[in-house]
Parts: C-alpha cells; sequence; structure tokens
C-alpha cells in the first residue's frame, strides 16, 4: 500500500499553510497596501503644491515689493502694524 504524500495527507500536522491562513495574509497585505496608498498619494499631493509655491514665490515676492513700496493698488496680503512696548 502505498504512503500518502503531504499534498494528499488528510494529516492535520502536515507542513504547509491552510486556506485561512493565505486568505487572512493576503487581507492584511491588502490593508497595508490601502494605507500605503493613501500616505503616497497625500505625499504626492503636497509635493506638487511645494512645487507650485516655489514656482509662484518670484511673482509674489516682486508684489509684495510693489505693496511695501506702494505701487500697488490692491494689497496682496494685510500689513498688521507692529506696537512697540512701553518699558
Amino acid at each position: 500500500m502505498p504512503t500518502p504524500t503531504s499534498a494528499t495527507s488528510s494529516n492535520p500536522s502536515s507542513s504547509g499553510f491552510t486556506l485561512l491562513e493565505v486568505l487572512m495574509a493576503l487581507v492584511i497585505i491588502a490593508i497595508l497596501a490601502a494605507f500605503l496608498g493613501r500616505i503616497l498619494q497625500g505625499s504626492l499631493v503636497r509635493h506638487q503644491q511645494i512645487k507650485q509655491e516655489i514656482h509662484d514665490a518670484p511673482q509674489r515676492q516682486h508684489q509684495f515689493h510693489l505693496q511695501l513700496s506702494g505701487e500697488l493698488e490692491e494689497p496682496i496680503l494685510e500689513l498688521i502694524p507692529v506696537k512697540e512696548d512701553e518699558k
């Protein structure tokens, strides 16, 4: 009588993973991949925002200088006067 191999063995202590273990591992990997995807997406969006801010910086700086010199009619940002403390 031939001995059964591990693939056809009904012995619960045989080597290998059960279907449930494999499915649980896949679920955990899918959850981690979803979290990683959200993190990467947020990083890419922030990277694009920073690139745009760097691109716009010279124009904003020029407009700010025009505002300080009084050559710009519409203020770009509200200048708040600083009160000096009396000591």
